[in-house]
């Protein structure tokens, strides 16, 4: 059981790491570019996409590539689905370290999001409206609690996700959406 609460930390790890740095090309005029609402919904969407393609066994998850692939889906939701599987190995096999993953340049989102990012004992301010619901989930996590000790703090966040994410920079809403997803559908385990 404990496993698999490593599991939903490593992948929320992943998720902010691979997005945390991705440009959204968009602006808010009318020549052929998204505007904010199209990015917005198209994050929301590719978030969606990626719950079928997550596949739970046991303590592990499992990204089915070959459907993704075969369905021609984007990119942005291949590389967040096998990024997730990498990490849930790692952590099946117990060899996951952050470290592991911040060597590969990949960068972490704010002074909150990730597992083991408390803003260096919560000293940190906050830098954007998502990293503040990340030190909010922080606040509220136990680690190590077990299995469905922590629902009620995975649901705040995906709640104030939802709640907030029109003030949520577009550069930024793709970690945001992965972030509501792995916890509406991993994050939910034992609840």
């Amino acid at each position: 059981m404990k496993t698999i609460v490593k599991i939903c930390l490593a992948s929320l790890s992943a998720f902010l790491l691979l997005f945390a740095g991705k440009n959204v090309f968009a602006d808010s005029n009318s020549h052929g570019n998204l505007n904010s609402l199209e990015v917005s919904d198209r994050s929301f969407r590719n978030g969606e996409l990626l719950k079928s393609y997550l596949v739970k066994d046991k303590d592990r998850i499992y990204f089915d590539y070959d459907k993704a692939v075969q369905d021609k889906q984007a990119k942005d939701v291949i590389d967040m689905g096998l990024l997730v599987e990498t990490i849930s190995e790692d952590y099946s096999s117990n060899t996951f370290t952050p470290a592991k993953y911040f060597k590969a340049g990949l960068p972490v989102h704010g002074n909150y999001c990730g597992p083991g990012y408390d803003g260096e004992g919560f000293t940190l301010p906050v830098v954007d409206v998502l990293d503040q619901g990340c030190q909010n989930h922080d606040r509220c996590y136990k680690w190590g609690a077990g299995i469905g000790a922590n629902c009620e703090c995975n649901r705040q966040l995906v709640d104030f996700i939802k709640v907030n994410r029109r003030w949520i920079p577009e550069s930024t809403l793709w970690v945001a959406d992965a972030i509501r997803v792995y916890f509406e559908t991993i994050g939910a385990i034992g609840c």
